[in-house]
């Protein structure tokens, strides 16, 4: 019979403090994120811009 490598539960290496794999942990040399901006609504970072008139000038009526 074989032994096989045991550790024991909870053990083990902690991660860096700047480990990018984790959320909300940017490196240290990045430079602190607004708290005023949103980060994750693309619609507030890139709103959609509204549909042209069809009533401007210079528009063509298909209908």
């Amino acid at each position: 019979m074989s032994q096989s490598m045991h550790r024991e539960p909870g053990g083990g290496d902690e991660p860096a403090p700047d480990d990018p794999a984790f959320p909300n942990n940017p490196p240290p040399d990045d430079p602190p994120l607004d708290p005023k901006r949103p980060r994750n609504d693309p619609d507030v970072i890139d709103p959609v811009p509204p549909p042209p008139d069809p009533r401007a000038p210079g528009t063509i009526d298909l209908a």
